[in-house]
C-alpha cells in the first residue's frame, strides 16, 4: 500500500469503528437477550420441580441474585424457616434452580442426582446427608420465659399482643412483630420475639431478636427441651448496625438450667457466627435452655440468634 493510501485508511479507521460498533453492540445484546431465560422458562422448570418435590426438599437459587426469580415461581413451598436458614440441617434433598447452570455453596462436593434444562433454567437436585433437627428452639419461643433483670432482680416481660411497631426504610431496624415478649424497659426497644434480619451480608436470617439492654442480661429461657448430640447456635447483629464498625461486642451466653455450656463474644464486622457445642454427654435429657444478651452500650445493637438441637454431623 503507498503511503497516500495508508493515510487515507488510517484517516477512516475511526468512521469504520462507528459503523462497526452499533452492529457489535445489537450482535451482544441479541445474544445476551437468547441468554436470558424466559418467564416460560421459569414457569415450566418450577412446574418440574413442584411435581417432583416433597416434604423435606430445600429449595435455592444460584447464583443469589436469582433468589428472588426462585421465589416468585416457587414461594408457595419456600416458608420463613426456609427463607431466613442458617444450613442445611433438617433437610434431606436440594434443588438448586439457576439461570447459568451455576451451583450454590450447599452443593459443592456433590453430584447431582437429577439434572434437566428447561430453556435458560437449569434444574438439579442433590441429596444432603444433613444431620436431623431434634429441636429448633426459634419455633419454641412463644413457650419460653423471658426476664429482663433491672438492678440484679428479674422483672419478666409480658407475652401478647402489643401492637405494630414502627416501619420504614433506613435507620428503622426490625420490625417488632405484634405478638411479642416486650420488656419493661422504657426505651421501648428491649422485647423478645422470631423474626427475619439481614444480616452483614444482606442475607435473611430466621431467628430470634434479643436486643440487650445494657450490662445486665436480657434472659430468654426455653423449657423442656430435648438434648441431642450438639446443640448449634447461629447469631449476628443487624446489617445498619454492624457495618459501621463502632458499636459495643455483645455476649451471647447459654446455659442448660443453671450450668453455663457455652458463649459467644460478637464484634462488628464479624457477620453471622456459628457457636457449636457438643452435648453428646447429655443426649436424651430434657432441659431448660436459657440465652443471654449483655453489651456495655446497648445503642444500636439489634442482636439476633437461632439455635437447633441436631441429632449428629458437622457444621450445617
Amino acid at each position: 500500500m503507498t503511503a497516500p493510501g495508508r493515510s487515507r485508511f488510517l484517516s477512516a479507521l475511526p468512521w469504520l469503528a462507528l459503523l462497526i460498533f452499533p452492529v457489535v453492540e445489537v450482535g451482544a445484546h441479541a445474544f445476551t437477550r437468547a441468554a436470558v431465560p424466559t418467564e416460560h422458562d421459569w414457569r415450566v422448570a418450577a412446574d418440574f420441580v413442584g411435581e417432583r418435590s416433597s416434604e423435606g426438599d430445600l429449595f435455592v437459587a444460584a447464583p443469589d441474585w436469582a433468589d428472588p426469580l426462585v421465589r416468585q415461581y416457587l414461594g408457595d413451598r419456600i416458608d420463613l424457616p426456609m427463607a431466613g436458614r442458617t444450613g442445611v440441617a433438617g433437610y434431606r434433598r436440594l434443588w438448586s434452580l439457576s439461570p447459568r447452570g451455576a451451583r450454590p455453596p450447599e452443593a459443592a462436593g456433590r453430584t447431582p442426582e437429577l439434572s434437566e434444562d428447561f430453556g435458560g433454567v437449569r434444574v438439579e437436585r442433590f441429596a444432603l446427608d444433613a444431620p436431623r433437627v431434634l429441636h429448633d428452639l426459634v419455633e419454641h419461643v412463644a413457650d419460653a420465659r423471658v426476664t429482663q433483670i433491672v438492678g440484679g432482680k428479674p422483672r419478666p416481660c409480658e407475652y401478647g399482643m402489643h401492637g405494630p411497631g414502627r416501619r420504614g426504610g433506613l435507620g428503622y431496624g426490625v420490625v417488632p412483630p405484634a405478638r411479642r415478649f416486650q420488656c419493661p424497659d422504657r426505651r421501648g426497644f428491649v422485647w423478645v420475639a422470631p423474626v427475619i434480619m439481614e444480616d452483614l451480608e444482606l442475607q435473611p436470617r430466621r431467628c430470634v431478636y434479643q436486643h440487650p439492654a445494657g450490662g445486665e442480661p436480657v434472659r430468654v429461657t426455653v423449657p423442656d427441651v430435648p438434648v441431642g448430640k450438639r446443640l448449634e447456635v447461629h447469631a449476628g447483629l443487624y446489617y445498619e448496625h454492624e457495618r459501621m464498625l463502632d458499636g459495643a461486642p455483645v455476649k451471647l451466653v447459654v446455659r442448660f438450667g443453671d450450668e453455663q455450656v457455652g458463649e459467644m463474644i460478637h464484634r462488628d464486622g464479624e457477620g453471622w457466627r456459628a457457636l457449636t457445642i457438643d452435648t453428646a454427654k447429655r443426649a436424651g435429657e430434657r432441659v431448660d435452655v436459657s440465652f443471654e444478651t449483655t453489651s456495655a452500650r446497648s445503642h444500636k445493637r439489634i442482636f439476633c440468634w437461632s439455635a437447633r438441637i441436631l441429632s449428629a454431623g458437622g457444621p450445617q
